[in-house]
């Protein structure tokens, strides 16, 4: 298993770019209306290394509501978060 390296949640998930951190209402940049969870990023490079292609999604696990996910591509900004799934209608 994986576990988040800290209690503490992130300070801000647009600085997160591998791994699973924590995130809460303190957290800038988490999904709007999901104040607790985990995220977690994939990305085609380590996080320390410097690169204007940095390929990165991130994957919002709320404690309610539906997961999330957004990306960055490039020297892109992280794009809107969007639902993995939707309740069925």
């Amino acid at each position: 298993m994986y576990y988040a390296p800290s209690n503490d949640a992130a300070k801000d998930l647009n600085d997160h770019l591998a791994g699973i951190v924590v995130y809460n209402t303190t957290t800038l940049n988490a999904p709007d209306g999901l104040p607790f969870g985990l995220c977690a990023c994939f990305s085609n490079v380590p996080a320390t290394m410097t690169t204007d292609y940095r390929w990165a999604v991130q994957l919002a696990l709320p404690t309610t509501g539906y997961p999330m996910f957004r990306r960055k591509v490039n020297k892109g900004e992280w794009t809107s978060w969007l639902p993995m799934s939707r309740p069925a209608a």
